[in-house]
């Protein structure tokens, strides 16, 4: 299924985890990205694995990378911040500009932005429970 907000939903459910996961103080730091990529089956019949795999795949690995370096959790594309900033749901998350990265793989510089959750929504810790994830 898609829906026409799953950047936001995808933005929500990084701050969700990284929010559940502080509860049993255990970290995560998450890169959040869009575009197409290939999920499924690789390899041969009686060898094979499941993947998923592309350019936004590469480069979300690359951003959970680049917010192990910082003291943010979460950090996400251009696309995510553009396309979850004009959500009606956009008052609940943050974006901070941060410096672009050179990604691996990627000629061009990547913009990034941390992600954080509202003030006023820090109140009301994330749960499962108030996502609906797809994936």
């Amino acid at each position: 299924h898609s829906f026409e907000d799953n950047e936001y939903r995808a933005a929500h459910v990084a701050l969700a985890i990284v929010s559940a996961l502080k509860r049993y103080d255990l970290r995560a730091k998450c890169g959040v990205t869009v575009g197409v990529g290939f999920c499924g089956l690789v390899g041969a019949p009686n060898r094979c694995e499941y993947a998923v795999m592309g350019p936004s795949v590469n480069l979300a690995a690359r951003l959970m990378c680049a917010a192990a370096k910082s003291d943010k959790d979460v950090y996400v594309e251009s696309g995510i911040e553009r396309a979850t900033s004009v959500s009606p749901q956009a008052r609940l998350c943050v974006f901070n500009a941060c410096e672009p990265i050179k990604a691996k793989g990627f000629s061009e510089m990547v913009k990034v932005f941390s992600l954080e959750e509202a003030a006023k929504d820090r109140a009301h810790t994330l749960t499962h429970e108030d996502v609906a994830f797809t994936g």
